[in-house]
């Protein structure tokens, strides 16, 4: 399954910053909000890059699952749980 996602480059190189969204199934405004800062980003005004994840945990969002969150898999070893290789996928890209 894709992780959709959105990278915008300022004019100048700089430091990055990563905006994740739609960590749990049922929070709707987050995910709105990663769009709306998509649109209003001018990268005349920017330095470095935006890299935007709207929707870091597709199945849960797909379900409208608030029990299948990736927050409790952020730190620690990989148990091979479904929700880790997603999580892993997501901090080495």
């Amino acid at each position: 399954m894709t992780v959709p996602t959105i990278a915008i480059e300022g004019e100048c190189t700089g430091p990055s910053l990563l905006i994740l969204a739609g960590i749990h199934g049922d929070e709707y405004e987050p995910i709105e909000a990663v769009y709306r800062l998509a649109e209003a980003l001018d990268t005349a005004e920017l330095t470095g890059k935006f890299v935007l994840v709207p929707i870091a945990n597709r199945p849960a969002f797909c379900g409208r699952a608030e029990s299948v969150t990736m927050t409790w898999t952020w730190r620690g070893p990989f148990r091979g749980m479904p929700r880790e290789p997603r999580r892993s996928r997501l901090l080495s890209s």
